[in-house]
């Protein structure tokens, strides 16, 4: 990272350190225009989803959190007949 960059980085984590939690969720809010945030399972090898992990999308840069175990392990339900003889367009 550039120096500039890494001094306006380090400004901006100092002042936020700073900050409430009010402030913090009004700062954050803002990056939500630019910013995807979405929810994704991880499968295990019997198919139960045992795992979700947050990922943060900006542009062509990906942020992935590190995996959180979920109190239960899902199963997926399976694909209704009504929709299996349906062709999505």
């Amino acid at each position: 990272m550039p120096a500039s960059k890494k001094s306006m980085t380090e400004k901006f984590i100092k002042t936020m350190n700073n900050w409430t939690d009010e402030e913090c969720l009004i700062a954050f809010g803002t990056f939500l225009g630019r910013v995807g945030v979405t929810a994704q399972f991880i499968q295990n090898d019997e198919g139960l989803l045992t795992h979700q992990v947050l990922v943060t999308v900006c542009g062509d840069k990906v942020l992935t959190s590190d995996p959180h175990q979920l109190d239960w392990p899902l199963q997926p339900l399976p694909k209704p007949e009504a929709l299996k003889s349906k062709e999505l367009n």
